[in-house]
This record gives C-alpha cells, sequence and structure tokens, in this order.
C-alpha cells in the first residue's frame, strides 16, 4: 500500500475526499490522484480556485452569520452599547455611555482626548435589535450631531431604504 502525502494535492482536492474516515467519489479532480499516485508531480488545477474561493465565502458567511448571532443572544440592550464602546477604545478613543434609560438619541460620546473638547468627536446610537432601523432613529441622532461633529449608528440589524436615504444625505 502506498503512501501519499496530503501536501502533494491542491486544496481543491482534499475538500473533493473529505475525511479519510468517510466515504467519497473523486469525480473533479482525478488527473491530480493518477499523477500522484504514479509518481508525478500535480497538475496545477484552475478548478482548485474556484473550490478554494467558494469555500472561503461560506466559511466567511458561516463566521459572519454565527459573531451576530451571539452578539444579538449575549449583547442586548446596553451591553452592546459597552461593547462598542470598548472597540472605539481599541481604536484609541476615549468614550462615555449615557446611563441606562431614555438617553435622547446618544449612547456614546467618544473623542480622542482626555477632556473630551477636541475633534474629532463622535455620538453613537446603538440599537440591539436586528430588525430593521429607520429614519427616526437617524433623524433623532442627527439632531444631537453637531457640524464639527461625527454621528454613527450601530444596529445588528439593517437600515430600511428611508433610514439609509436620510442617512447619505448627511454625510
Amino acid at each position: 500500500m502506498a503512501k501519499v502525502d496530503s501536501t502533494q494535492f491542491s486544496q481543491g482536492a482534499l475538500y473533493e475526499i473529505g475525511s479519510a474516515l468517510s466515504f467519497f467519489q473523486i469525480r473533479e479532480f482525478a488527473d491530480e490522484f493518477i499523477a500522484v499516485l504514479i509518481g508525478e508531480s500535480s497538475p496545477e488545477s484552475p478548478k482548485t480556485d474556484q473550490t478554494v474561493s467558494y469555500v472561503a465565502e461560506e466559511i466567511e458567511q458561516t463566521t459572519r452569520d454565527y459573531v451576530l448571532k451571539t452578539l444579538a443572544t449575549e449583547l442586548k440592550g446596553h451591553a452592546l452599547a459597552d461593547f462598542v464602546a470598548h472597540q472605539l477604545g481599541t481604536m484609541g478613543y476615549r468614550s462615555r455611555g449615557s446611563p441606562e434609560g431614555p438617553d435622547g438619541g446618544v449612547d456614546i460620546i467618544a473623542h480622542r482626548d482626555e477632556l473630551g473638547f477636541e475633534p474629532p468627536i463622535i455620538k453613537a446610537q446603538v440599537k440591539s435589535t436586528e430588525g430593521s432601523v429607520g429614519e427616526p432613529v437617524v433623524s433623532q441622532l442627527s439632531g444631537k450631531v453637531d457640524r464639527s461633529e461625527f454621528g454613527m449608528v450601530v444596529t445588528l440589524g439593517t437600515f430600511t431604504a428611508a433610514g439609509c436615504k436620510l442617512r447619505s444625505k448627511q454625510k
């Protein structure tokens, strides 16, 4: 029985055979397997790039779904605002959050200097809902943002068409 090192195969060929403990049928990469088994080098296959690209996209989508689901489950309400404030902190901003309860449209104020006077100043509204965020939320925040400041709406969901339209007009 011949032993073959898996590094001799392209990633696409390895995906095709799956786990060594499962049943598989070689369809797309038969030439590559035959070449390696008779001692020739593996031919480069354009199918490899397509396979790797497909799997990479699938992994990216699965990861995105997992992260969003975890955030939506674990960080409801003020906990998500604290998470966003922490993220801003890792980007070099000092931030302070509004206390729990009505906040008037601003959950976080972030700035670079210790006192919070020097621009850029960012005011953020954070929505932990998985639904759509619309024009009222964007308008409420925009009414609190001066010309020298920046506004940011963070949501785990999406923006309605009206929310997107208003958001782009205010840039």
